[in-house]
């Protein structure tokens, strides 16, 4: 996704890094992502939704999310500790994400060799379990939501979220090798899977900003509908005592 940024005030130390990452303002349409710094947090701890407005105050941040001028706003304070940058830099993924009006997908991830791998599930099934047990051999990106990019050649690619793991990302976006619909059983197996209606509904079942409703819907519809046609999709049956 495309960023221009406009920044007011001297960003805290702990979101510099931020401006020397990759947002690219000649993207055909850009997201405008403004940034103004206080010194105090005097901002509403709210949840609202108006017009196409999402509007969200943490203690940590103030964030407003404009999908009709794809304008993301936040209002943060001079001096931030890790919480607080943990919740910017999710809030400000989770803006980001919608907007691209890509995949993005209620799921756990990791990268091995260099491949993401993606399992898709809905609460309480083992995505974080999954992720749990591979962690020892592979990266977690995030086990909660997932964004899935496609880049100038048709090509899927995971994006990092290295404020998930707190570690550097050596790639911003990583090649996609399968997404896996997991699902509790008596014994453990991968097979093959078609894109059936309770597929299709797991795929768009993600949790946007504020917990609401998808204002693009129907463009992320077509988008999962072109990403299976390229990616792997595959059933994970496993056993939770595993």
């Amino acid at each position: 996704t495309g960023v221009r940024l406009t920044v007011m005030g001297d960003l805290p130390v702990q979101l510099g890094k931020l401006c020397r990452i990759a947002l690219d303002p000649s993207h055909e349409s850009p997201v405008a992502l403004r940034i103004e710094v206080r010194d105090q947090r005097d901002w509403e701890l709210v949840c609202l939704i108006h017009d196409g407005i999402y509007e969200l105050g943490r203690p940590s941040h103030y964030v407003s999310l404009d999908c009709t001028s794809q304008e993301v706003s936040f209002l943060v304070p001079a001096t931030m500790d890790e919480g607080d940058v943990y919740w910017f830099q999710r809030d400000l993924f989770a803006c980001l994400g919608s907007l691209s009006r890509e995949p993005l997908l209620h799921s756990s991830a990791v990268v091995h060799l260099g491949m993401g791998y993606v399992f898709c599930a809905s609460s309480g099934i083992g995505k974080s379990t999954v992720a749990k047990l591979l962690s020892s051999h592979a990266t977690v990106v995030n086990d909660e939501t997932n964004w899935i990019t496609r880049g100038p050649s048709g090509e899927y690619s995971l994006v990092n979220q290295p404020y998930w793991f707190g570690g550097e990302a050596t790639e911003s976006v990583v090649p996609v090798a399968a997404i896996h619909l997991l699902e509790r059983a008596e014994t453990c197996c991968i097979q093959p899977c078609g894109l059936s209606a309770e597929a299709f509904s797991t795929l768009l079942a993600v949790h946007l900003p504020l917990n609401s409703t998808d204002p693009f819907l129907a463009e992320r519809s077509l988008s999962i509908l072109q990403m299976v046609r390229e990616v792997p999709l595959r059933r994970f049956l496993f056993r939770r005592d595993v």
